[in-house]
C-alpha cells in the first residue's frame, strides 16, 4: 500500500514538473527533478520547482570587460515579486524563487510570472551586453553539469575539475568527521581549562566577564588545536560545550563559597543547588545577573569566529527583499 501512495506521489509530482516545464518552454529531468534549456541563448537550470524548503534558478553570464554589473541586475530583479535573494559568484547567478508563486496548488497566473520573468531577464541580460558562459572561468563554451545531484554550468575543463574535486571530497568525508570528533574533544579539554579559570577568577573577586572571555578563548583554541579548522558543526559543538561548562562552572565557584558560608560540603550544595536557590538560600536575582555576564562575554568572545564562517560561504547575498 505504501508503495502504490509513494509510486501515485512520485507521479503526480511528474505530471506537474511536466506540465510546468512546457509552459515555461524548458525539459523537464525526471531523474533529478529540476527544469532545464536555454531562453534567448542563456542556459539556465529551475532546481527542484516544487520542493519544500524553496527553488532556485540558476544561470552563468559575463561581459565583454568579465564584470558583472552587480547593482543594475540587482535594481532590475527588485521588481519581480517572484523573486526572494539573489546570490552570486564569480559568474554565477542563483536567483531564489519564492516558494507560494510555484506552489502545486498555485494559479496559471503564478506560472506566468516566472514565465514573464525568465524572458525579461534573460532579454535585458543580452540588451546590457551579458552572454552565456562557464560559471567558473567564464569560457563561452558552457554545457549543463551535473555532479552528485548539483548543478552546475561548466566549460569541458572546469567540469572535469570540479568532478575529481567532488570524488577527493567523497572520500576523505570520514576523515572530516574524526577532525569533528577530535575537535569537540579538544573544546571539552579547553572548557575544562577555561571551568579552572572561572573558579578561580571567581574565587578571587575579580570581575566575571573577563573569565568568560578566557573560557571563550579556552574553548576555542582546544578545538581548533585538534582539528584543525572550523566548521559550521564545529561551531556550534564548541558554542554548546562552552555555555554548558560555563554553567557548570560558575554554579561550582558558587557552591564552593556557600558552602563555607553554611559550612556544610562543597558538593551538597551543588548538587542540591536548584532546591537551595529555590528555598532562598542564595540570593536569585545576583546569582542570575553574574550567570548572565559570565555566559553573555563567553558567547560573545565566540562571535568572531562565527562571523568568519559566515563570510566564507560560498555565496554573497547582492540584495534581500
Amino acid at each position: 500500500m505504501y508503495s502504490f501512495l509513494k509510486s501515485a506521489k512520485l507521479n503526480g509530482n511528474e505530471k506537474r514538473l511536466s506540465s510546468l516545464a512546457r509552459d515555461l518552454s524548458l525539459s523537464y529531468d525526471e531523474g533529478f527533478n529540476y527544469l532545464y534549456g536555454k531562453r534567448n541563448s542563456f542556459k539556465l537550470f529551475l532546481d527542484k520547482p516544487f520542493n519544500l524548503f524553496g527553488s532556485s534558478m540558476i544561470i552563468a553570464v559575463k561581459k565583454e570587460n568579465d564584470l558583472l554589473d552587480l547593482k543594475e541586475i540587482a535594481c532590475f530583479i527588485k521588481t519581480y515579486k517572484i523573486i526572494k535573494h539573489c546570490h552570486y559568484k564569480k559568474y554565477h547567478l542563483k536567483l531564489e524563487i519564492k516558494q507560494r508563486l510555484l506552489n502545486p496548488f498555485t494559479k496559471k497566473q503564478r506560472v506566468l510570472e516566472l514565465n514573464k520573468f525568465i524572458e525579461e531577464f534573460t532579454q535585458f541580460l543580452l540588451s546590457k551586453g551579458y552572454y552565456d558562459c562557464c560559471q567558473n572561468c567564464g569560457n563561452e563554451n558552457s554545457s549543463f553539469a551535473l555532479i552528485n545531484e548539483s548543478k552546475f554550468l561548466f566549460c569541458e575543463n572546469c567540469y572535469d575539475i570540479a568532478d575529481i574535486l567532488v570524488i577527493s571530497k567523497t572520500t576523505t568525508f570520514d576523515q572530516t568527521d574524526e577532525k569533528n570528533a577530535l575537535g569537540i574533544l579538544g573544546a571539552l579539554c579547553g572548557s575544562l581549562i577555561g571551568g579552572l579559570f572561572i573558579i578561580a577568577i571567581d574565587q578571587a573577586g575579580f570581575i566575571m566577564s573577563i573569565a568568560g572571555l578566557i573560557m571563550a578563548i579556552c574553548t576555542l583554541k582546544g578545538y581548533k588545536l585538534l582539528a584543525g579548522q572550523h566548521s559550521k558543526k564545529g561551531i556550534i559543538a564548541y558554542i554548546i560545550i562552552m555555555v554548558l561548562m560555563t554553567y557548570f562552572s560558575h554554579r561550582f565557584s558558587w557552591s564552593l563559597a556557600l558552602a563555607e558560608y553554611y559550612e556544610v560540603s562543597p558538593w551538597m550544595f551543588f548538587s542540591k543547588f536548584n532546591t537551595l536557590l529555590l528555598e532562598g538560600y542564595v540570593n536569585i536575582s545576583y546569582y542570575f545577573l553574574d550567570l548572565f555576564t559570565v555566559i553573555s562575554f563567553s558567547v560573545l568572545g565566540s562571535i568572531f569566529t562565527i562571523v568568519t564562517v559566515v563570510r566564507n560561504n560560498s555565496f554573497r547575498k547582492i540584495f534581500n527583499i
